[in-house]
């Protein structure tokens, strides 16, 4: 019985671990991600913004995809295009794809894609605006799973624990990428890019 006791005594102290590391881990990502919706200032004209978020060749230089991208056509992008994204797994060897189709395109201010599942349903959606101001330009970035309104992606208290974790792992990411495109058009210093030599 004590035997029993001391078992059921180590378990729950082993939940209470793995509760907090969780609990610490998604605060972490909360600080890391920032609130509200992903937006940043570039020194740069829309026009020229837009070509590097509307090219399939330069979406390469500055979304944290590590392996490549690439589209069904050259170009500027247009609705209807098919976009395949290659991502490094993990441990640096294996790898998975994502495919998104190009929903709408505005000249100069506007990208928006669908992410699909492998059985083609959509599961998310991705908005890249670009608002200009003389010879800069902002830049807004929204990430939506299926289901959720727009402006949902900002709220962490909808949905569960993994849907928030989704979100939120895709705000820090398009904030990355932002961050990656203005020191690129900017002429600075790159941050460090995941999967990719310095």
């Amino acid at each position: 019985m004590k035997a029993l006791k001391w078992i059921g005594g180590c378990l729950g102290i082993g939940l209470v671990l793995v509760l907090g590391v969780c609990w610490f881990g998604y605060k972490q990502m909360k600080s890391f991600a920032g609130e509200g919706t992903p937006t940043i200032v570039i020194h740069a004209p829309a026009k020229r913004v837009f070509a590097n978020i509307a090219n399939a060749d330069s979406l390469t230089e500055w979304r944290t995809e590590g392996l490549g991208i690439r589209s069904n056509r050259k170009g500027l992008l247009r609705a209807g295009d098919t976009v395949v994204m290659q991502v490094r797994g993990r441990l640096g060897t294996d790898a998975s794809r994502a495919t998104w189709i190009v929903s709408d395109v505005k000249l100069n201010q506007l990208v928006a894609m669908d992410m699909l599942s492998s059985r083609g349903a959509i599961v998310a959606t991705r908005r890249d605006s670009l608002v200009a101001f003389g010879d800069s330009t902002m830049l807004v970035s929204e990430f939506n799973p299926t289901g959720l309104k727009s402006g949902d992606s900002v709220s962490d208290t909808t949905g569960g624990l993994a849907m928030n974790m989704m979100r939120l792992a895709s705000r820090a990411q398009m904030r990355m990428e932002q961050q990656i495109l203005r020191a690129l058009l900017q002429g600075d210093s790159l941050p460090p890019r995941p999967g990719r030599a310095p």
